[in-house]
């Protein structure tokens, strides 16, 4: 074999693992259990509906009205609602970020080919904070192509008996 075929096989070799090794380290990224806690704040779970569901409902200005319910369970949060995504949304991310007395819910929408509608997508999420205290809890809203979120909810929360 020739000095230079032997050069490209084992460049074709080490690319194929790059890319292999790549699509495992993405594929554990795209989880939706985050394991390591930040801040004393840990996302346990979340779920996003896979379908249209009933719920939205228009208000004036032309937004919606987003209701959120919220238990509290020791140090445990659960929040369900109904979040407003285009129709043909390919996924819905949740990052939590913590500072201080605030927990801040992200849910930023990925979508490759928008329809012309929205619709209301099941959301849960599972949170653990590790003291009592009060916390301001706020949901944002945005897209992948935008820097630009929306806060569609915030509301002062009490977390009791909690080490």
């Amino acid at each position: 074999m020739s000095r230079n075929i032997r050069k490209t096989l084992a460049l074709i070799g080490l690319t194929v693992s790059l890319l292999i090794i790549g699509c495992l380290i993405n594929k554990e990224n795209t989880s939706n259990t985050v394991s390591p806690p930040e801040n004393d704040l840990q996302l346990i779970h979340y779920t996003v509906g896979d379908s249209c569901v009933p719920g939205i409902r228009s208000v004036v200005g032309g937004g919606t009205e987003h209701k959120v319910d919220i238990k509290i369970d020791g140090c445990d949060i659960y929040i369900e609602h109904l979040g407003v995504f285009n129709c043909c949304m390919d996924s819905v991310i949740l990052n939590v970020k913590t500072s201080a007395d605030t927990i801040e819910i992200f849910e930023v929408e990925f979508t490759e080919n928008p329809c012309r509608c929205i619709c209301s997508f099941k959301i849960n999420a599972h949170i653990a904070v590790s003291k009592s205290g009060e916390y301001v809890l706020r949901i944002n809203t945005t897209d992948n192509s935008s820097s630009k979120s929306t806060v569609i909810y915030e509301e002062k929360i009490y977390v009791k008996n909690c080490p």
